[in-house]
């Protein structure tokens, strides 16, 4: 029980690292990463953890294959988010 806890904390304290980023903010702010999050079937997938629909999505397969999406990811150092 506590494992569980423990690591829900943790993913908890690298969102709010990934919050407070200025690059990561940049990322997030896009138009085109609202569409796809503010798009029902990306959300239902997200909420249901279901990372077959969310691999299959066609608006997030455009999405991680968009230039200007990739320079801002490229952007982000994931070493400053370790929780």
């Amino acid at each position: 029980m506590f494992d569980k806890l423990k690591g829900q904390f943790k993913q908890l304290q690298m969102a709010q690292q990934l919050m407070k980023d200025k690059d990561f903010q940049a990322l997030i702010k896009t138009p085109k990463i609202q569409q796809v999050v503010n798009d029902p079937d990306v959300r239902a997938a997200v909420m249901s953890q279901d990372f077959s629909k969310l691999g299959s999505n066609p608006k997030l397969l455009e999405l991680m294959r968009d230039p200007e999406i990739a320079t801002l990811f490229s952007k982000l150092d994931p070493t400053k988010f370790k929780a």
